[in-house]
């Protein structure tokens, strides 16, 4: 019997060959499916600069066989060429373009050196180090629409308070947080978070019950909750204005 690559010279013989062009998503997609087959650091997007790449290839393809359906599944065998050399097949069946086990390399030596190119273009991009931020703290918080730094307390950097307590109560314990109350303080928004200024941390010994409102998923500012303080009163207070400090394991 003869080789896969002679039995494929004779079937594309008289066939149409379709050079590549840019933004033929059918050799991108084989190109990148080699690629992966080759090395998990190759995705299924394109990476920067892959059109001007695979223009530079000399790549082109012919399709043997595509049984039309109608839906979105699929059943063809289409073949890549490279300098009109055929190089792999890609057997598509199913509702999915990216049947990495329906390739079947037929030039190995070519198939890896496209691979490694493909791998190259991606590992440049994996290569770009981002700086590190110039504030950790305020990039931690930024963009959280659930949390809300609070600055101004130095012995606890790391202090929030909750935007949403309606929805965040049920995780809410005193064996992961430490929670306080403010008596007495200034309180103003900032675009940092809320900076608390003077007043007193009064430590909470236990949480005793919350008050939600009637619309729990609204306004937050029904939210109320109960607690018995260290010093042994016991105060109902917007949950919100609680002061959250996670538990520091020695």
């Amino acid at each position: 019997m003869s080789s896969a690559k002679e039995q494929v010279r004779a079937l594309i013989q008289g066939r149409s060959i379709m050079a590549y062009h840019q933004g033929d998503w059918s050799i991108e997609r084989f190109v990148l499916a080699i690629g992966h087959l080759y090395s998990d650091d190759v995705g299924d997007c394109s990476p920067e600069g892959f059109d001007e790449f695979l223009s530079k290839q000399r790549l082109s393809r012919v399709m043997l066989l595509n049984h039309p359906h109608d839906s979105d599944e699929e059943c063809s065998v289409e073949i890549l060429l490279q300098d009109d050399e055929p190089i792999a097949a890609w057997k598509r069946l199913g509702d999915h373009y990216e049947y990495y086990d329906g390739l079947a390399v037929l030039n190995p030596e070519s198939c890896r050196r496209l691979a490694n190119e493909v791998r190259a273009l991606f590992a440049s991009q994996y290569n770009v180090v981002s700086e590190p931020p110039e504030d950790f703290l305020k990039w931690a918080f930024e963009g959280n629409q659930y949390l809300s730094r609070i600055t101004g307390i130095p012995e606890h950097p790391l202090a929030y308070s909750m935007e949403s307590p309606g929805w965040m109560l049920g995780g809410l314990n005193l064996r992961n947080e430490r929670l306080f109350v403010v008596e007495g303080a200034t309180v103003e928004e900032t675009e940092h978070g809320t900076l608390t200024q003077g007043g007193t941390l009064v430590e909470v010994a236990n949480i005793v019950g919350h008050v939600m409102p009637t619309e729990r998923w609204g306004s937050d500012q029904g939210v109320l909750t109960t607690v018995l303080l260290t010093a042994g009163r016991t105060l109902t207070v917007r949950t919100a204005d609680l002061v959250v400090v996670p538990i520091q394991i020695p």
